[in-house]
Parts: structure tokens; sequence; C-alpha cells
């Protein structure tokens, strides 16, 4: 018998994934936790192209704290509130503050 897919599953893990509860601020270096509230600048969320441009050693500089931003995704709803920009290809990716930890 084919095992059957259970969203429930991911959505707990994230649920109980690593939170980062420090305030960020423009100009702090920062490493992601949890990609699943990341996305592009332009809200596109991200694709398994990105995959090899982000891992969990990529270092982004926040650029932005101003804005909040309602993200959603199959995993839930997320409030973005921090735009950052990849110090290796110049990309920026809205983030949730939470979900990531100042390098």
């Amino acid at each position: 018998m084919e095992e059957k897919f259970n969203i429930d599953d991911i959505k707990n893990f994230i649920q109980c994934s690593e939170v980062d509860n420090t305030k960020k601020e423009i100009g702090d270096r920062v490493q992601v936790l949890d990609y699943s509230g990341v996305s592009h600048k332009n809200g596109l969320p991200l694709d398994f192209g990105d995959a090899d441009d982000l891992d969990g050693f990529t270092i982004f500089v926040v650029i932005d704290t101003s804005k909040k931003i309602k993200f959603k995704t199959i995993f839930g709803d997320f409030i973005q509130d921090i735009l950052m920009v990849d110090t290796k290809t110049n990309r920026q990716y809205w983030a949730v503050s939470k979900h990531l930890k100042i390098f």
C-alpha cells in the first residue's frame, strides 16, 4: 500500500522549528534558521532552483525592517518583517525575523 503524504506532519515540524527572538537591525548579518517563511523580494516563494544558492551557511545583511508583509504558504501564513540581501549574489529576500539568527 502506498504511503500518503501528510501536510500536517510538516506543519507541526515548522511550528516546532528553531526561532530567535533577538531584534534584528539594519546592517545586521544574519543566517536563516527556517526557510519556510522566506520569499523573493517580489513576493514569489522560493523554488528548487534557489536551493543551489541558499543554504544554512548563506550570510545575509538586513536592509529594511520598516514593513510587514503577509506571506501565505501551504505551511501557514507568515508575517515577513525583514528585507535582507544575500552577500554573494546581491539578491533580496523577505523573511520572518524569528527565523533568522544574528551571525
